[in-house]
This record gives C-alpha cells, sequence and structure tokens, in this order.
C-alpha cells in the first residue's frame, strides 16, 4: 500500500513548495505529455501562466521519482523555473507547477527553422544557401534568422559561378562537393547542413573537432558521420539521420 503521507514529506523534508490547487484556473490546455502524465497550461492566481505536469502515481517507485524529480528541477532554476507541487484533492492527481515556456520546445523551434527559414528559401525564393552552419542561424527574441548569404545561389540564376571551389564549414559541406569540386549545391545540399547542425544542438559540441583536417573531408565523403549522444531520442535522431540521406 502506498503511503499516503509522501505528498506532505515532499514538502516538509525537501522543502517543496506547495501551490493550492484552488489557484489553479479549472480551464487547462493540453500541450504535450511528460514521463509521468500529460503537460497543461494554466493560469495560477499568483504566478500568471504556468506549466503543470501532471503525475500519475501508483506505487512506491514513481513517488520516489517523483519527489527527486521535483527536487532535482527545484534545484536547477537555471533552466526552467520550478515554482512547487499542486493536489487535485477532488480526483486524487498531483501536479510539478513550472515556469510555462511560451515559444514551445526545442522541437517545434526546430519546426519553425525548417518551416520559416529553409522552406521560404528553397520554395518561395528559390535560393540555396550553400553555407549553412550553426554560426549562421541567429537568434532573435526566439525566432530564428538564416543569415551570411555571401555563397547563396537563386537557382534560376545564369550567371557563372565559382562552384569548381570548396568553401564553408567543413563539416556542414555536402560530402559530394568535398570530392567533386565541379558538384553543384542544391536544395539537398542544405537539408545535410540541417542534419548537421541538428546534431550538434543534441550534442553541445561542434563536429569533428578531433579529426585530422586533411582526412576529414575523404572520409566525409566515404560516409563518415558523428556519433549519436548517448540518451538522444530516438525520434529526434531520425530527424538528423534522415537529413543525411539527401
Amino acid at each position: 500500500m502506498i503511503n499516503e503521507n509522501w505528498y506532505q514529506t515532499a514538502i516538509k523534508d525537501y522543502g517543496i513548495k506547495e501551490i493550492l490547487y484552488g489557484e489553479l484556473s479549472e480551464e487547462k490546455e493540453k500541450i504535450g505529455f511528460g514521463g509521468f502524465g500529460k503537460i497543461y497550461k494554466a493560469k495560477c492566481n499568483s504566478l500568471g501562466t504556468v506549466a503543470i505536469k501532471e503525475i500519475n502515481i501508483d506505487n512506491e517507485v514513481d513517488i520516489k521519482r517523483f519527489i527527486k524529480e521535483s527536487n532535482k528541477t527545484r534545484k536547477n532554476n537555471s533552466n526552467i523555473l520550478f515554482h512547487g507541487i499542486s493536489r487535485d484533492e477532488q480526483h486524487k492527481e498531483h501536479y510539478l507547477v513550472l515556469e510555462y515556456a511560451k515559444q514551445g520546445n526545442l522541437r517545434e523551434f526546430i519546426e519553425q527553422f525548417k518551416e520559416e527559414g529553409l522552406r521560404y528559401l528553397h520554395n518561395e525564393k528559390n535560393i540555396v544557401h550553400r553555407d549553412l552552419h550553426t554560426k549562421n542561424i541567429l537568434i532573435n527574441d526566439g525566432n530564428v534568422k538564416i543569415s551570411d548569404f555571401g555563397l547563396s545561389k537563386n537557382l534560376d540564376s545564369t550567371t557563372i559561378s565559382t562552384d569548381n571551389k570548396v568553401f564553408g564549414v567543413i563539416p556542414f559541406i555536402d560530402p559530394q562537393k568535398l570530392n567533386e569540386k565541379n558538384f553543384v549545391l542544391d536544395k539537398r545540399s542544405d537539408i545535410y547542413s540541417l542534419g548537421v547542425v541538428l546534431w550538434e544542438i543534441s550534442s553541445c559540441r561542434k563536429p569533428f573537432i578531433r579529426e585530422d583536417r586533411n582526412l576529414l573531408c575523404l572520409n566525409i565523403y566515404k560516409g563518415l558521420r558523428e556519433r549519436h549522444v548517448i540518451g538522444t531520442p530516438i525520434e529526434y535522431k531520425q530527424i538528423y539521420v534522415d537529413c543525411w540521406k539527401f
């Protein structure tokens, strides 16, 4: 049988603040799923708009996980502000009360970049960037901006280009270009570069920083790709792996 005093233990012994459930609005908007349950957007009388993370607990192991997550989140306010925990006495439901991130999660951020960045260039402006890497993607007020169009090319252009030269940051360049200087970079080249960008986001380091630059071009052309970081969600990994298949 589950110890029904665990909620008070979390508050008293771990210093976790209680947010009275009555402070939360009855109307809640489901915005996602967490490891324990659904996540909602709600209004709180004292805090304004918050995210509340549902905690479905039916055994002692989950109780310990819940308290551990609550305590860990509380101590890491630099990442996202943790307000406390709350309990719906009527329905016997428990929640983590967190800061609401109005600009969404990383996946939504990436989708915004793909939709408003590359698709805009490729489909509406008919432009290939040809030098896409993490330093050329800027963030301003939560919006993704693509910069540095020095190597970009209009797909309808009939002017003479410098496609017989290799410019750019090697790990982000289409592998075909690394082996064939006359290879013309196209939309698929930008998609490949995007895959490397997504890998760098998940790894928090530059790609191939320890590789010999003289061999790197040849090895990438032969199929060398960075290994995924342990713990990377399968769905996320699949996004950048698919980008590398273009």
